[in-house]
């Protein structure tokens, strides 16, 4: 018996991208960009008073099924200027090449009282124990957009849809956000295991404990879901695991994406 993935697609979008105003989430081939996203992978995820990106390609994410599920990533090759949509004073642009450059510095009349991922990780249901090591932190989240279209968000982000057999398959999700702190804080979460059952489907949701570690500057905050879908005598079940941490990773690629869609 084929898996048909009728388990909603939320329950495996790990809500940091509701947060950040990601909404487009989809099951990909990873054609175009390959690597392995694992731990090895990542890179220090401190940038201090400024963060820059030189002549990184830019992708498209191009669907050929209407749900989602068949999809891969091609080079961009246009142009565009960049809109920083939390208002930031600064400048960028990808070439006619579709490579990636900008340079952002400490923002100015952008920053507000960082309380949103405490609101958010109790909002969310996945972990409890909450704990900030400072409540008047000043922050802000970098939001990119290109002056073709103001739906055209620049995330960085990456998808895999892996089929194991008929009846079994793996689909990765991999996020990172940017985001300013006016101080050193730290974020802590303790992440709970959640199940859900009726008569057609089991999912296990397992969110693993947060620290995060932010220091006055710029920081890359990675998000990671990985849904893990097997048949066992027509009920369908389902593994989530979602984890949240600092870390920047160059496998981790630049896509436009349509946040009307």
């Amino acid at each position: 018996m084929r898996i048909k993935n009728n388990v909603k697609k939320d329950t495996l979008k790990i809500s940091i991208l509701v947060f950040i105003g990601i909404t487009v989430f989809s099951s990909c081939d990873n054609n175009d960009i390959g690597g392995d996203r694992n731990e090895n992978q990542l890179t220090n995820g401190y940038f201090g008073p400024s963060v820059s990106v030189s002549w990184e390609q830019v992708y498209n994410k191009i669907e050929i099924s209407d749900d989602g599920q068949n999809c891969y990533y091609s080079a961009y090759n246009g142009n565009a200027l960049l809109v920083y949509n939390n208002a930031i004073d600064e400048e960028g642009t990808i070439s006619e090449s579709g490579k990636l450059e900008f340079i952002i510095g400490t923002p100015v009349n952008t920053l507000s009282i960082y309380d949103n991922w405490v609101s958010w990780f109790l909002k969310h249901g996945g972990w409890d124990s909450v704990t900030s090591s400072s409540y008047d932190v000043q922050s802000t989240n970098l939001g990119l957009s290109t002056n073709v279209s103001e739906s055209n968000y620049l995330d960085k982000t990456v998808e895999t849809y892996t089929a194991i057999s008929d009846t079994e398959y793996i689909h990765t999700y991999d996020n990172i956000l940017y985001t300013y702190v006016d101080r050193d804080v730290i974020i802590t979460a303790k992440g709970k295991t959640l199940n859900h059952e009726d008569r057609d489907n089991i999912t296990i949701q397992k969110y693993s404990n947060a620290s995060l570690h932010l220091k006055q500057g710029w920081n890359a905050i990675y998000s990671k879901s990985i849904r893990k879908c097997f048949n066992n005598n027509g009920i369908l079940n389902v593994e989530d695991s979602f984890s949240i941490f600092i870390g920047d990773s160059s496998v981790v690629k630049w896509v436009i994406i349509d946040h009307n869609r």
